[in-house]
């Protein structure tokens, strides 16, 4: 039913580009009209050539024409403007709905058969046997690590896990975990686990990949590690954080094949890590016989491994770069890569299903979507007035247009707002792919006092407003309480 609702929406999306794509054609030829008549008009003017002071009806009459015709045509070139305007807007997100669709597909076939694997791996264990975990706000990367490294079996990636924390005093700071608390762990866990104390992973181009620290001993991290991903892939719960385009191919067994298969998809694999070094490789590649023996280049300079003594040629170049690109991301650091697949696919082996999407897919699939544009917030929100529903009170439907308003005003409402108001709906940091499921839905507080902030229910993703009297005034209120939403605005 989801996915007939979002064929059906794409179609609609397609009829409001083909209909607008209709009416600036009719506006073309409607111009091309009064070109005609125009030229005609000044070709009957140029015949008439009066050369006279005295006012002639004929020429008046054809000069008033004139004169009508072109503020006709100023008017339909304002208005196919509009009409491009809107259409170069309205394509990107058409172009996203028709890749969305094809995905959709995909993804579909893969969570059915997550699904009926769940059921039957979950078979094995008692409906009321939940993973409890209690977790340190201090101490959430070694605390989920040793969990899973401790807890053996499928267990630990198809149980419900229900976390209560711990504050500095080792006391419970409450709440009950329906899945928002889950949610707020791990994508706590996954923001910290790159960071370099933890001696781990190392991060590239601000966060936007990683790759494991070359000579790290801590080979069950990375095992606990793989199984974290494996869990929330399996529980179709985004990462937060951008992995990289070769944890992408460990995750499906084509680390020696794809990423570096060709002197480009070297260079390109490379370049997500070290763009500096990528470039500059790129560069010798790109060079002429001369500039390439006169650089005088052994195949050490690429990868340490090789002991050749013979120079780099321009016919043996793209060789070596790939074999130093393979050297630098994935064979100096083998070990720590293998146990970070075999910690993903030891109980669940996803491998060949993953295969079904392409390298970005599978990021986007795994990792979520970091952009969130005024559109993608306001599609992943329940309003009522699109399913026909106005049984919420005068006021508080005002207080949604209010919302809407805000939400559709990139200046009003960034980038990192929208950010910060899918964090303290949801607990997530990144945008699922195929969109939230279930959406925020928004409700009255139970209060008019204007002073009171809203609050939300992560676990049922329930965003609860006051009635507030100006769009000024929700905007402030609002803002204010993502911001804080860690400090106990947003409830569980």
């Amino acid at each position: 039913v989801k996915v007939e609702q979002k064929k059906a929406a794409i179609a609609k999306a397609n009829r409001k580009i083909q209909q607008q794509q209709e009416a600036l054609s009719d506006a073309q030829n409607q111009i091309k009209t009064r070109d005609d008549r125009i030229q005609l008009l000044q070709q009957e003017r140029a015949r008439s050539n009066i050369m006279t002071t005295e006012p002639c009806p004929q020429l008046q009459a054809t000069e008033a024409a004139l004169s009508e015709a072109q503020n006709q045509i100023k008017q339909r070139d304002d208005h196919i403007r509009r009409l491009e305007q809107r259409q170069e807007e309205t394509a990107p997100v058409a172009k996203r709905q028709k890749v969305t669709r094809d995905f959709m597909e995909r993804f579909l076939a893969f969570r059915s058969f997550v699904e009926i694997l769940l059921v039957w791996k979950r078979s094995a264990y008692s409906k009321n046997h939940d993973w409890c975990l209690r977790i340190k706000r201090s101490e959430v990367v070694s605390s989920v690590l040793g969990a899973f490294m401790t807890k053996t079996g499928v267990f630990p990636l198809v149980k419900t896990t229900r976390v209560t924390f711990l504050n500095a005093q080792n006391e419970d700071e409450g709440g009950i975990d329906n899945g928002g608390l889950s949610r707020e762990l791990f994508t706590s866990f996954f923001e910290e686990v790159q960071h370099p104390d933890h001696g781990l992973f190392e991060s590239f181009q601000d966060g936007k990949s990683i790759i494991p620290q070359a000579g790290t001993h801590i080979m069950e991290n990375f095992a606990a590690f793989g199984k974290v991903v494996c869990r929330c892939i399996v529980n179709d719960e985004p990462l937060g954080i951008s992995l990289g385009p070769l944890f992408m191919d460990i995750l499906m067994g084509m680390e020696d094949r794809r990423p570096f298969s060709t002197p480009s998809h070297a260079l390109s694999t490379l370049e997500a890590y070290d763009p500096n070094l990528a470039f500059r490789w790129k560069k010798l590649m790109n060079d002429n016989e001369e500039a390439i023996h006169a650089a005088g280049l052994e195949p050490s300079y690429f990868s340490p491994e090789e002991d050749e003594t013979t120079l780099v040629t321009k016919q043996t170049i793209g060789r070596y770069i790939m074999k130093g690109a393979k050297y630098k991301l994935l064979d100096s650091r083998r070990d720590c890569w293998m146990r970070i697949r075999k910690g993903f696919s030891e109980q669940i082996d996803l491998q060949h299903h993953l295969a079904l999407f392409s390298v970005d897919e599978l990021s986007n699939l795994v990792c979520g979507i970091d952009e969130i544009s005024c559109t993608d917030m306001l599609e992943n929100i329940e309003w009522p007035w699109l399913k026909g529903d106005y049984s919420e009170s005068p006021h508080m439907l005002k207080v949604m247009r209010f919302l809407y308003d805000i939400l559709s005003n990139e200046a009003l409402f960034n980038a990192r707002d929208r950010k910060n108001l899918l964090q303290f709906c949801t607990s997530l940091k990144v945008l699922p792919y195929a969109g939230l499921d279930p959406k925020i839905s928004i409700h009255y507080s139970g209060s008019s006092d204007s002073d009171r902030l809203p609050h939300a229910q992560t676990c049922t993703r329930e965003l609860f407003i006051p009635v507030y009297s100006t769009t000024e005034q929700l905007l402030e209120k609002l803002k204010y309480a993502c911001d804080n939403g860690s400090f106990g605005f947003a409830q569980d």
